[in-house]
């Protein structure tokens, strides 16, 4: 076994049409990143113990019946993999499970999972699980959204490979950044960072408000935020061209929220986007939550998580 591998969530308990077949799009692009990376992949599956009394299992034989039924299913599908891979069952809350084995040595180079979010009034929310496991890993954590599952049906990733880092240019985006980087020179794929300057006004605007400051210059600030970002955004594509990695950026346009501005062009051609999330700042955090809830639920392409450094 090498030293690490990539970590896959799986649902065995999902008997709907629709759950199985994100099962098997997720286990799709497991394997398309495992040969991408040279990385076995760890199907991991978590029996949560509130569902015993569903399944009316009272005695230690019953349990120890489903716990097989479970290693077989689990069995069978690394069998049909095509790359290497081995299987963990463990019992418990399945985030918290999820989130123990990211954080045991040695930690998986990535996490892959898949989520069907919530529709209606609940459409903004991911599933409770993928939520919590994002929320405090301390790994990057891809994440295929509905939409993604929609589109990647085979999981295979879109060629020639291009990585869109979403940034907000602060210390925070740093390791998304790097982790992009490392993904661009490992595959020979392409960079492509992507600032919002809408993101940016509105929290100098909500700060303008919540400190009770006068309202602020629009023009006048819209220009010096988008002449430093280009500035800065330049400079990390020099670094990147320095070492031999293909890489350029864009700066969104104002007018469009975060989501807008990726979709006028640079999602089209992306094979995945790479952001960053904070755990230090909650508003901040709720802040940039918002942005990776959205990427995750309306974009067609996997999402990858990578956290700040705490």
């Amino acid at each position: 076994m090498s030293q690490r591998s990539i970590l896959v969530a799986e649902d065995l308990d999902g008997f709907t049409e629709k759950s199985q077949r994100r099962g098997q799009v997720v286990r799709n692009m497991a394997q398309e990143v495992s040969r991408l990376l040279h990385e076995e992949l760890e199907l991991l599956y978590v029996e949560d113990t509130k569902t015993y009394p569903n399944k009316k299992l009272y005695h230690d034989q019953d349990i120890k019946a489903w716990h097989q039924e479970h290693e077989e299913s689990l069995q069978k599908i690394a069998k049909v993999l095509s790359v290497k891979s081995h299987v963990v069952i463990k019992s418990g809350t399945p985030a918290q499970e999820i989130l123990k084995t990211i954080h045991t040595q040695p930690r998986p180079e990535l996490v892959i999972m898949g989520t069907q979010g919530r529709q209606g009034l609940e459409k903004w929310i991911l599933g409770s699980v993928a939520e919590e496991v994002i929320s405090h890993s301390e790994r990057p954590v891809m994440v295929l959204g509905p939409l993604c599952q929609e589109k990647h049906l085979k999981g295979h990733l879109r060629r020639p490979l291009k990585f869109i880092v979403a940034t907000d240019l602060t210390r925070t985006s740093r390791p998304a950044e790097q982790y992009a980087a490392s993904l661009a020179a490992r595959c020979r794929g392409r960079l492509f960072f992507y600032h919002s300057v809408a993101e940016s006004l509105r929290q100098i605007e909500e700060a303008s408000y919540m400190s009770g400051f006068a309202s602020f210059d629009f023009e006048q600030t819209l220009q010096k935020i988008s002449r430093d970002a280009r500035i800065v955004l330049e400079k990390k594509v020099a670094r990147c061209r320095k070492k031999l990695i293909y890489c350029d950026y864009k700066v969104g346009n104002p007018r469009e929220n975060f989501l807008e501005g990726l979709s006028q062009g640079p999602m089209n051609e992306a094979s995945m986007m790479i952001m960053g999330t904070h755990h230090r700042n909650s508003l901040l955090r709720a802040f940039l939550g918002s942005n990776a809830r959205d990427a995750i639920l309306y974009s067609e392409i996997p999402v990858v998580i990578v956290p700040s450094r705490r």
